[in-house]
C-alpha cells in the first residue's frame, strides 16, 4: 500500500495521534487512531520494516508474543491481531477453536460423487494441522445441479459415509461444513437426463450448449432440494452448512444483471434479484434449527462486463444482514 501512495509515504501503526500529521484524506481531516498514513517518515529510531509472515507467526506464539516489539512499531497491533486469528472464535451457535477456516476447494477424489477414504484423509489432515474448520466442496443439492458426473449429490444414501468423514474430523479436535449448491450455468453436459438451469434462458460454455430459465415450479423444486440436502449434512454430523452464492453458480447468477435477465419480479431491481436466493437462505435456516452455523459464499464482483459489482454487491450482502438468517458471509469474486 505504501509503495502506491508514491516515495515519502509510510504506513505505521501508532498508539496517540501526532500533532501537525497529513491523514489520507487532506489536512486537518480526522484518521481513525492506531493505523494512519503519514507523509513524514519516522525518526530512524522507531522506523521498522513491516513483519514478515515468519515474524508474525513468531509473534503469534503466545511465549513469545509478550513483550516482543518484533517487527512493528510498538509491536501491539500485530500481536493483537496474530492472537484474534489463533484464539477462540464463535460461529453462529459453534465454537472454533481458532478463526482457521478452510474454505471449499475442489478436492478432485469423489469419483462418480463417493465419499472416499481420500477424501476424508484430506479433511482430517487440515484437522489434524490446526484449523478450526474444514469445508467439504461441492456438495450439490440434486443431480442436476451437479458441475460434472464427479460432484457428490447429497442424498440419504450417503449418509452413512459422510458419518466416516465428520467422525474422524472431529476426532482431531475441529469442525466440519458442507457447502451446499446448485451449479447452474457452471453445470457441464454431463447427463441430458439431468439438465441444469439458470435464472434465464442463455448459452452456457460448459454445459456447451442453451441452458433453459428456470419456471416457478422448477425454482419451487430448486427449494425443496436444498432443505433436503440441508437435512442429510445435519443427519451426517455436519457442524455448518456453506450455501453458493457465488461464481455464477445457480443462486449467485439471480444477483446478476448479466445473467439474470427475467422480466417477473425475480428479475430487474436489487430487490427482485435477490428474491429467490435470499428465499433459499431462509428455506436452509429452518431447516438448521439453530443446531448448526449457516454462512454463504458471497461473490462480490463477478470480473465481467456488465456483470455484479461492488456498488450492488454490498447492497445484496446488506439484505441478506437485515433478513438475520446466515451466521457469517464468506467474500469472494470472479467467475467460473
Amino acid at each position: 500500500a505504501a509503495a502506491l501512495r508514491g516515495p515519502g509515504w509510510v504506513f505505521r501503526a501508532c498508539r496517540r495521534p501526532r500533532a501537525g500529521l497529513v491523514g489520507s484524506r487532506g489536512a486537518g481531516a480526522p484518521t481513525p487512531p492506531c493505523v494512519r498514513w503519514h507523509d513524514d517518515p519516522p525518526p530512524p529510531a522507531v522506523r521498522a520494516p513491516l513483519p514478515s509472515a515468519r515474524e508474525f507467526l513468531w509473534a503469534a506464539t503466545p511465549a513469545r508474543a509478550e513483550g516482543t516489539t518484533r517487527g512493528a512499531c510498538h509491536g501491539t497491533p500485530y500481536r493483537r491481531a496474530a492472537r484474534r486469528a489463533f484464539g477462540g472464535g464463535q460461529l453462529g451457535p459453534l465454537t472454533l477453536r481458532n478463526r482457521i477456516i478452510k474454505a471449499a476447494t475442489f478436492e478432485g477424489v469423489m469419483p462418480r460423487g463417493a465419499v472416499t477414504d481420500e477424501l476424508i484423509e484430506f479433511h482430517t489432515a487440515v484437522a489434524r494441522g490446526g484449523a478450526a474448520l474444514s469445508t467439504v466442496a461441492y456438495c450439490a443439492v440434486s443431480m442436476g445441479g451437479r458441475v460434472s458426473s464427479d460432484t457428490m449429490v447429497m442424498t440419504d444414501s450417503l449418509i452413512g459415509d459422510l458419518q466416516r468423514l465428520t467422525s474422524a474430523v472431529h476426532a482431531e479436535g475441529a469442525l466440519v461444513s458442507a457447502q451446499l449448491g446448485h451449479a447452474g450455468l457452471v453445470a457441464q453436459s454431463q447427463s441430458r437426463r439431468h439438465p441444469s438451469l439458470a435464472p434465464s434462458g442463455r448459452f452456457s460454455a460448459p454445459a456447451m450448449g442453451w441452458v433453459k430459465g428456470a419456471t416457478r415450479r422448477d425454482l419451487d423444486e430448486i427449494v425443496a432440494d436444498f432443505e433436503g440436502a440441508a437435512r442429510v449434512a445435519i443427519d451426517a454430523g455436519f457442524d455448518a452448512l456453506e450455501l453458493h452464492l457465488a461464481h455464477n453458480y445457480l443462486l449467485s447468477s439471480f444477483f446478476s444483471p448479466n445473467l439474470n435477465r427475467r422480466r417477473d419480479e425475480l428479475g430487474g431491481s436489487i430487490e427482485n434479484r435477490s428474491t429467490f436466493p435470499r428465499r433459499v437462505v431462509d428455506a436452509v435456516r429452518r431447516v438448521a434449527d439453530g443446531r448448526v452455523a449457516v454462512l454463504a459464499k458471497f461473490n462480490m464482483a463477478d470480473g465481467v462486463e456488465r456483470g455484479l459489482w461492488l456498488e450492488e454487491s454490498l447492497q445484496f450482502a446488506q439484505l441478506l444482514e437485515q433478513d438475520g438468517a446466515l451466521d457469517a458471509l464468506e467474500l469472494t469474486g470472479g467467475s467460473s
